[in-house]
């Protein structure tokens, strides 16, 4: 049982969440909360999907601002928000992410990125 909690994102270090999350860039396409916002966001900033992508890959543990925090929008969910202020030319950028836990048709569970919020540092 300590081993199952052990491997629960809210018990990470920011560095194991790290390597964790970008691993799951490489295997799968992230999860985007509330898509349409999203897209605005990168938008503004002038980034594609892709370019934010790439980005997120290059998350460092310098750049954990605050967290892990628990998802008010989902609170059943065991999984936790982390922010880092990313630097992206000549600005900072405001990166909330998370693994979430997806359940495929094939009823196996696979953990994936889930890009919360990518927006301008204000």
């Amino acid at each position: 049982m300590a081993r199952v909690a052990h491997d629960l994102p809210m018990n990470w270090s920011v560095q194991e969440f790290l390597e964790r999350f970008q691993t799951t860039l490489v295997l799968a396409p992230p999860l985007w909360h509330d898509t349409g916002r999203r897209l605005a966001e990168i938008q503004a900033i002038g980034l594609t999907r892709n370019q934010v992508i790439e980005e997120l890959k290059n998350l460092k543990p310098t750049s954990h601002h605050r967290g892990p925090e628990p998802d008010d929008a989902e609170p059943a969910s065991l999984s936790a928000l982390h922010i880092f202020k990313h630097p992206l030319e000549g600005t900072s950028i405001f990166v909330y992410v998370k693994i979430a836990l997806k359940v495929h048709p094939n009823k196996k569970s696979v953990l994936i990125a889930k890009i919360w919020s990518f927006k301008q540092w204000s």
